[in-house]
């Protein structure tokens, strides 16, 4: 007997049929008899496009691709009408009828043609796709990053309607389109109910009705709608969201926004970024805003805005909240950046106790007629978790931070965040205005309370070697601490790091690389 079973596998094989015809030595296409079902299975392991692509193999193949639970196309289909009719497709050959969408991607690069022909390509295809999804969908134009508005050039594209028609059966609807085209919502009672959807997610989008947004996500037409995101909307002068569903609402950069009402009793999150700044040299043009938050259950606040908390008017308090985030406040600057620092000043000063507090330190370009601003900031909440964000162009940051760390010394644990924008991370002049705020280690800072550090970001530079020495000296409670090195910090560096920071500190420190990585 073969112990290793080689003769019973050349046994099978003589026993097998060839792949072809004996008598005629003509090829027999024995993977098309399979049932659609195991073809479809095949098809999963290729990309979409590939899929569609074996249409041209024999007649068999032409809608097997159209089986698949999940397309995802890196192009946007033409012609579209092909697309649409491939989407609706019923051909009764099939052993099976086409499954429902459980996952449905398409997206491709924006070429600014401004002739509005892929506004109207997408609104070709959009409905049968409405019709097959039955989980997520997916539509995205990549257009140029930096544009906020729609070229003056695209007239003509910027005036096609996109209308978005009702996803009955899908979970989770993501929508970029890079402002071609205006997006409208259909009226209820000729598109629907959004019944099965949770997430809905909107960016750069031009909206065709000033005020249909928050019709489309109400409790009426999106009963299951638990997270909203839209940024960089343009046309949105009104937005009244009543939702008794909805657990997070992020709005960023709204421009155009007059009018604000979230009636949200189970909200649990709340973004707002610079939806209501107005606009230089348009002070007298526009009314001040409308705002009104009915959010009882809020427990995450994070308003980066120039509204303050005053002026908002939350009904029913913020009892339950616990994490509060502001905008950037900057650490030099002239009279402009004074103004904007006070209103985060007035948003801190609106809360006597919290307990996570996101505080973002701005020490960018400084110029020589620059002032120190930190001394605005005189008190803080009571808090538990302090995270204090350093946006650092290669200044000294040591001064501001420890300004923060000493009206707030009670708390239990920092997350320094060091996040330096300078590519080229050259340190700033000798005789810039931050190196006159270098006594800092000279100054008083007892931090009894800190047990727990968390440093995201460490690089190099002697600003953060020297900042974290003198953290860790303060903190005479500390029990535990994590090093998270920058995408520069090299594994020779890192190592040295290592070194001196296990040599002077009295706890151990879990050192990382900044994808988690442990150093050794």
């Amino acid at each position: 007997m073969d112990p290793s079973g080689a003769g019973e596998i050349a046994a099978a094989a003589k026993r097998a049929k060839p792949p072809w015809d004996t008598a005629t030595s003509i090829a027999v296409d024995r993977l098309s008899a399979l049932p659609d079902e195991i073809l479809a299975e095949i098809l999963l392991s290729v990309t979409s496009p590939d899929a569609v692509q074996t249409c041209v193999l024999s007649k068999r193949w032409c809608s097997l691709w159209k089986l698949l639970p999940d397309l995802h196309f890196p192009f946007f289909p033409k012609p579209a009408g092909s697309f649409r009719d491939a989407l609706d497709d019923q051909q009764q050959d099939l052993q099976v009828r086409p499954l429902h969408l459980r996952d449905l991607k398409v997206e491709g690069h924006d070429h600014g043609q401004g002739d509005g022909d892929l506004p109207s390509s997408i609104a070709t295809w959009l409905p049968a796709a409405a019709r097959r999804v039955h989980g997520r969908f997916t539509l995205l134009v990549h257009g140029d990053p930096t544009r906020i508005a729609p070229d003056e050039d695209e007239a003509a594209d910027a005036a096609v309607i996109v209308e978005l028609p009702c996803f009955e059966q899908a979970t989770s609807i993501s929508i970029g389109l890079s402002f071609r085209g205006r997006l409208a919502f259909l009226p209820p009672d000729v598109a629907g109910v959004f019944s099965r959807l949770t997430d809905l997610w909107l960016e750069r989008v031009q909206f065709q009705d000033p005020s249909a947004l928050g019709d489309a996500i109400s409790s009426a037409r999106c009963p299951c709608l638990q997270t909203f995101h839209v940024c960089r909307g343009l046309g949105l002068e009104k937005l009244a969201v009543s939702s008794t569903s909805l657990l997070k609402l992020d709005l960023q950069k709204l421009h155009g926004l007059l009018e604000l009402t979230v009636e949200t009793p189970g909200l649990k999150e709340l973004q707002v970024v610079d939806c209501f700044c107005t606009p230089a040299g348009e002070t007298d043009q526009l009314p001040a805003p409308v705002i009104s938050i009915t959010a009882p259950e809020l427990v995450a606040l994070d308003w980066r805005d120039s509204i303050t908390q005053d002026a908002i008017g939350f009904a029913h308090g913020l009892q339950h909240l616990r994490s509060l985030g502001t905008f950037l406040f900057f650490v030099y600057g002239d009279e402009d950046a004074d103004s904007y620092n006070r209103d985060c000043v007035r948003i801190l000063q609106g809360f006597r106790s919290i307990v996570t507090l996101t505080l973002i330190l701005a020490v960018l370009d400084i110029d020589d007629d620059d002032e120190y601003l930190m001394e605005a900031i005189t008190v803080l909440p009571d808090l538990t978790t302090l995270h204090l964000v350093i946006m650092s162009s290669g200044h000294c940051f040591g001064n501001s931070s420890l300004h923060v760390l000493r009206i707030c010394t009670g708390i239990r644990k920092l997350v320094l965040e060091l996040s330096s924008i300078s590519e080229s991370k050259e340190p700033c002049p000798f005789g810039c205005i931050c190196r006159q705020q270098s006594n800092w280690q000279n100054k008083e800072l007892a931090l009894v309370c800190l047990q727990e550090i968390e440093i995201q970001g460490f690089g190099p530079s002697e600003h953060d070697s020297g900042f974290v020495e003198h953290l860790f000296d303060r903190a005479t409670s500390l029990s535990k601490a994590t090093i998270f090195f920058d995408e520069s910090v090299t594994e020779g560096m890192a190592k040295e790091l290592c070194w001196m920071f296990q040599l002077s500190s009295k706890v151990h420190i879990d050192l990382r690389y900044h994808n988690n990585k442990k150093v050794l």
